[in-house]
């Protein structure tokens, strides 16, 4: 969760207690690879590679690929094709992304941000501390001088740059196992793996094992004293006792009666590895799927046996034996599913081997539980302080017992804590399935460190454990946000940047690093110890001194940002008219790249950018379909917010580029104006919503499916193209995932025979026929300038596991030559692996998927790679300059890529005859009156029946058995910080 996620609740409740964002010389090939040719064929690839197979049968409809070798295989298809054109350029953020006071951000005084810090691991030969291992989506890093300058030591040696987990050799520090692929069970914050490399030089070189880990990422490594290698995944445990070379599955027995594996891989989801200190034969893992135990629809339980498991033999098979003490890792008020993700680790301190501490999240509250069968109670006075941490425990006997220590009530005393106390719509351990990671201090024996959103230090007063009640101490090392900052900034009011707490304000007051917190390392130095921190702001590192609490220990004001490599993770991209570049990044905003600096202009769930009139006149969205723009870079914002039904996280909208003015959005309808910037009129307190200029232009009809969302826009002049979709996208959470064709995808569009359409004008619209189309989400659309009949969409099944493609369809890339009426696949040698974008540049096509950038003679079937040394990243965003000279890439953890043609060129700017594209002017069209709230739908515009959404159905072929009741769509404020990091 992050900030724009709150706001948008404050919005929705209205009021928070105040006091408390020239190719195509090369030769092409004409025939086309069938759609069933994934590329290389699986099994001759996995022969090839001598892996083993780990899936198992589909199994409640379940499809249990081996991700990481799917991924693999990608790359190599990727690697394979060749290359066209120079070198691409890192763009930045470099040194990361500041808060300027009055420009697009609120006085919550964060420091300078960068992308999300995964994983951390310190080199134990080093007395100094300063040589550190920090994991991000775009790589590991290495530090000799505590952070203050970071070397990438993983680019263009392993095969994936998302590092879920790190370990380091204690008694051959100079070998590092990299385990890559980031499991946090989030659309938005991971990224698949292929498995664990290994160097034996201190990153100077990489070998991948053969015989190596499956799932969708390594969420674990740990190395024993006595060299043995442990690595969990998604799917499971794995060990190596000869120092990489190989990896072997080593099988617990998760199934209900602990006699067995589960029969699903996910239901060994190992989140955590811990081997006892002088015991380097004891190993305990902890099992942690989510969500438990809930079933799927028909009944099947994924993960019947969530809890830990020890070997005493070194973690041999058949060795590992269910912990019955993990029933007691429960209180009066979890769930009746209480164990969902689990942190594991022992003291570190002298003496404390023995001591082993818990931090458990609650699976049944993740599933949407309520305290035992309490009835669900308004937002803001749940019982279990709308958490679902269960708990922190503590064992003085290794295990054999426990403790409760710490529950969201307790940290709430937290000085410092903004969630929960502050803030009670969340409460603390809100996401403890995503934020969730435990330290011991090396040197005071009865102090911990726990993240979550925020980070605490707390302190133990029981050593004998005799009270059956937390008797811990906690203070907030790592806070939310500016207390005052955090509740002042609601950046859909404009001109609004919130008032600071003054920093001399205990605990409350000063800045703070950033909130959600996913990885850290703790290490001596001469003067005491160091804490490294990893959030979803990035990494930042903090050495123990006098604390105003008393004592020796950390707090807020003190961190070091270490985020001066480009991490960031866009979500989407565009230039400006001055070639500056801005950057949607999702839990860090909107940043503005600008003559070498970066810097915050739009706060929230940064989603969407468009350029508008000139340089400093621009567009961007945040979560829940928001659209703000500025005529002066952000000193002051407008907010042109079309209120859509059933907008959602990623609901699409595009500006208009022969015409800033022009904009479209679509949700469960579709919407257009033509005033710009100056589309919505608020009253003088700029929160009630006067008039507006958006103009429903059609509503699709409806579909037993359930309700429609949108996925994708294209407009240009008057022709308009919108991707819809009833269901966008199965999920894990639901058990929807077992029936992936119940996606579907279909086209609007106002391109009709006969039929002259004009900008936000109901004329032309009706759904396209759709026939070809798979069940996978459209995630781009480019149309040919010379003939708006032809449009090219990509595609994605955008799931964290994948889902069968023999369900789902395995096209990429797919042409229609007649309004979308008929779509052909075209995907011919490119790697099939999740496309997110599209665009059409003389006569060719650019797309980007989740292993790179590649460019194509339109309609082909003959790929190239674009350009060369892009990072082993996913490609979520990619857009031309207005130019068509420059193509401006996203590299989802390596920020800004921007490969030069050389030459301007012709870009999708599609007209039909009659029509010609037109210079942005300021807006004059006069506003349409419309509700009084925000919220409100844009009237008018044309309504199909029934009977064509019946016909619609018919003509893509859906099967009647797919066809389900529709779903009741929840807006409540209390869902949405939970509408992206719950789609699993």
């Amino acid at each position: 969760m992050s900030f724009a996620d709150e706001r948008l609740k404050r919005v929705s409740i209205g009021v928070l207690v105040l006091a408390a964002g020239a190719l195509f010389a090369v030769p092409m090939r004409s025939h086309l690879v069938a759609s069933s040719q994934q590329g290389m064929v699986t099994a001759t690839f996995r022969a090839q590679e001598k892996e083993l197979d780990e899936r198992t049968p589909l199994m409640a409809g379940l499809y249990q690929p081996n991700t990481d070798m799917d991924a693999l295989r990608n790359v190599r298809q990727a690697q394979a094709l060749s290359a066209f054109g120079g070198a691409w350029k890192n763009k930045g953020p470099f040194g990361g992304i500041v808060d300027i006071p009055g420009t697009g951000s609120g006085n919550e005084l964060f420091l300078p941000v960068g992308g999300i810090g995964t994983a951390a691991a310190v080199d134990p030969s080093d007395k100094t501390g300063n040589t550190v291992y920090l994991g991000t989506h775009g790589g590991l890093f290495r530090s000799t001088d505590g952070g203050k300058h970071l070397v990438n030591i993983t680019d263009g040696k392993i095969m994936r740059d998302g590092i879920g987990s790190v370990g380091v050799d204690p008694t051959d520090p100079k070998t590092i196992y990299v385990g890559t692929g980031v499991a946090l069970f989030t659309l938005s914050d991971d990224q698949v793996g292929t498995g664990v490399y290994v160097s034996h030089n201190r990153g100077a070189t990489f070998t991948r094992p053969a015989a190596n880990t499956h799932g969708y990422g390594v969420t674990a490594i740990t190395v024993s004293p006595n060299g043995t290698v442990f690595a969990g995944t998604n799917y499971g445990l794995w060990r190596s006792t000869d120092h990489g070379r190989s990896f072997q599955k080593i099988a617990l027995p998760t199934n209900a009666a602990h006699t067995g594996p589960a029969a699903l891989p996910l239901g060994s989801w190992v989140t955590a590895i811990a081997v006892r200190p002088k015991h380097p034969n004891e190993v305990t893992v902890a099992v942690g799927y989510a969500f438990g135990k809930k079933p799927f629809p028909n009944g099947t339980v994924v993960a019947p046996g969530n809890g830990l498991y020890r070997s005493t033999s070194g973690g041999k098979a058949g060795t590992f034996k269910y912990m019955p003490s993990t029933s007691k890792l429960t209180n009066a008020l979890a769930s009746d599913d209480p164990i969902g993700r689990i942190s594991l680790a022992y003291g570190t301190a002298p003496g404390t081997d023995a001591t082993l501490w818990a931090l458990v999240s609650d699976a049944g509250r993740a599933e949407g539980d309520t305290l035992l069968d309490t009835p669900h109670l308004p937002e803001g006075l749940s019982l279990t302080g709308n958490s679902v941490l269960n708990g922190l425990y503590r064992s003085g006997d290794d295990g054999s017992g426990w403790q409760l220590e710490a529950t969201p009530q307790t940290l709430s005393t937290s000085p410092g804590a903004i969630l929960g106390p502050t803030y009670p719509l969340i409460g603390i351990g809100y996401q403890a399935d995503y934020n969730n990671w435990l330290l011991t201090d090396p040197t005071n024996p009865d102090r911990i460190y726990v993240g979550l959103e925020e980070t605490f230090q707390g302190d133990y007063h029981d050593p004998t454990g005799a009270l059956p009640v937390p008797t811990m101490t906690w203070t907030t090392i790592e806070k939310y946000a500016n207390l005052c900052g955090f509740l002042t900034y609601f950046n859909t009011i404009p001109n609004n940047n919130g008032i600071a707490c003054p920093d001399p304000l205990p605990f409350y007051g000063g800045g703070t690093t950033h909130p959600d917190q996913h990885g850290a390392a703790i290490v001596r130095t001469p003067s005491g110890i160091r804490l490294y921190s990893g959030n979803d702001g990035g990494w930042w590192a903090q050495d123990s001194h006098s604390i105003s609490v008393g004592g020796i220990g950390f707090d807020n004001d003190t961190w070091r940002s270490l985020n001066s490599p480009s991490t960031v993770l866009p979500w989407d991209v565009t230039f400006l008219q001055d070639g500056s570049i801005v950057l949607a990044l999702q839990d860090n905003g909107v940043a503005h790249i600008k003559n070498g600096k970066s810097y915050q202009v739009c706060g929230g769930d940064g989603v969407y950018v468009f350029p508008g009139a000139n340089a400093d006149s621009y567009y961007c969205g945040i979560d829940g379909q928001t659209i703000l723009a500025t005529k002066d870079d952000f000193k002051h914002t407008i907010n042109v917010t079309p209120g859509l039904s059933g907008a959602t996280f990623l609901s699409p909208w595009m500006v208009d580029r022969t015409n800033s003015n022009h904009l479209i959005a679509a949700a469960s309808e579709i919407a257009e104006t033509t005033a710009g910037p100056d589309t919505n009129q608020y009253d003088p307190t700029q929160e009630l919503l006067l008039n507006s200029a958006w103009k429903t232009v059609f509503t699709p009809p409806t579909v037993p499916t359930g309700p429609w969302d949108s996925s994708a826009v294209y407009t240009a002049g008057p022709v308009s193209y919108v991707a819809l979709c009833s269901t966008c996208r199965p999920k894990l959470a639901d058990g929807s995932v077992a029936t992936p064709e119940k996606v579907h995808a279909a086209i609007a569009t106002n391109v009709a025979p006969k039929c002259k359409p004009a900008e936000a004008s109901t004329a032309c619209w009706h759904m396209a026929k759709g026939k070809g189309l798979p069940h996978q989400q459209i995630s781009g659309i480019a149309v040919d300038p010379h003939d708006p009949k032809t449009i090219y969409v990509t595609l994605r099944q955008y799931l964290l596991l994948e889902a069968d493609p023999a369900r789902t369809g395995v096209q990429k890339v797919m042409v229609s030559h007649d309004a979308g009426n008929t779509f052909t696949d075209i995907t011919g040698d490119l790697p099939r692996a999740d496309a997110h974008a599209i665009a059409w540049r003389a006569g060719g096509l650019i797309v980007a998927n989740d292993v790179g950038i590649f460019i194509s003679k339109a309609g082909s079937g003959r790929w190239h790679r674009l350009g060369v040394g892009l990072p082993q990243v996913p490609f979520r965003s990619m857009k031309l300059d207005q130019t068509g000279r420059y193509v401006l890439g996203g590299a989802y953890g390596r920020g800004a890529w921007v490969f030069d043609f050389g030459s301007k060129a012709k870009i999708s700017l599609a007209v039909v005859p009659g029509h010609a594209p037109r210079a942005s002017s300021s807006s004059t069209s006069s506003s349409s009156p419309r509700g009084s709230s925000g919220g409100s739908s844009p009237r008018s515009g044309t309504q199909p029946t029934t009977v064509e959404g019946k016909r619609i159905l018919a003509a893509t072929g859906l099967p009647a058995a797919t066809v389900i009741p529709a779903l009741l769509m929840l807006m409540l404020a209390a869902l949405i910080t939970r509408s992206l990091r719950r789609v699993v």
